[in-house]
């Protein structure tokens, strides 16, 4: 088996191949597309409380994580000592991968919970009765005529 360790730990690996600039690009469009989320977020997810919080989280983790492997594109492709190590942006793109595996699973199986529960609590809380209320504080009515005996 091949010692991979000097080809992900070189300090200056060379210049980048077509995989840093597919790396890049993915990064730079996942930035993108984060920014958009997170900054529409309330245009997109205001009728679903559930949804918008979990649009403020993804955005704002996407932001970093595709930031940071843009980041570290650049400095693959200007060749900066240490910085354009390999390891670092393969790293990147793993948490970039995982991150995206968890929001599909946070997607298809907790957030339909999570929105059907946000919907039971908003009726729930529409038809209590509220404090001050004089309609829920007064007394009920008695019948006149049924039950009482003169």
């Amino acid at each position: 088996m091949p010692d991979l360790g000097p080809y992900f730990l070189d300090p200056n690996p060379g210049p980048p191949g077509a995989l840093t600039y597919v790396v890049g690009a993915i990064f730079l469009v996942a930035l993108v597309a984060s920014l958009y989320i997170y900054l529409r977020r309330q245009a997109l997810f205001a009728s679903a409380p559930p949804r918008l919080r979990l649009a403020g989280i993804a955005g704002l983790v996407g932001i970093i994580v595709s930031l940071i492997g843009v980041l570290l594109a650049l400095a693959r492709i200007f060749q900066l000592p240490y910085v354009a190590m390999r390891v670092w942006l393969y790293a990147d793109l793993v948490v970039g991968v995982l991150l995206l595996a968890f929001l599909v699973y946070y997607v298809l199986l907790r957030l339909p919970r999570a929105v059907a529960q946000h919907r039971r609590e908003e009726m729930r809380q529409r038809y209590m009765p509220r404090p001050g209320d004089k309609r829920a504080s007064r007394p009920a009515a008695r019948k006149k005529g049924k039950g009482r005996k003169k």
